[in-house]
């Protein structure tokens, strides 16, 4: 079987797989937990009323954008807040 590029959305991963090991695990297994779920549960009602901005570029979130629950890069005990899935992602390595 081939090479192919994970699946999961900005992963670069090649493998014979769908998904990279890294996107095969569960939510949880790599550390987004009931607690991180909950948080984005609730942000996502306000998220939805398109008030709401990026963390990072300090644009408006629209309801239709993708976004993710990040958090600060040096202080993780910072609360969570949203930011478009590209700003969060783009930091990854950080």
């Amino acid at each position: 079987m081939a090479l192919r590029v994970c699946a999961e959305p900005d992963c670069p991963a090649l493998q014979r797989e769908s998904r990279c090991a890294e996107h095969r695990k569960t939510t949880s297994a790599r550390g987004y937990g009931q607690q991180h779920q909950r948080d984005r549960a609730a942000w996502t009602r306000i998220v939805a009323a398109g008030k709401t901005p990026c963390r990072r570029c300090r644009k408006v979130i629209r309801p239709a954008d993708l976004w993710d629950l990040g958090h600060p890069d040096a202080d993780c005990d910072y609360p969570t807040a949203p930011e478009h899935r590209a700003c969060n992602r783009a930091t990854a390595g950080r």
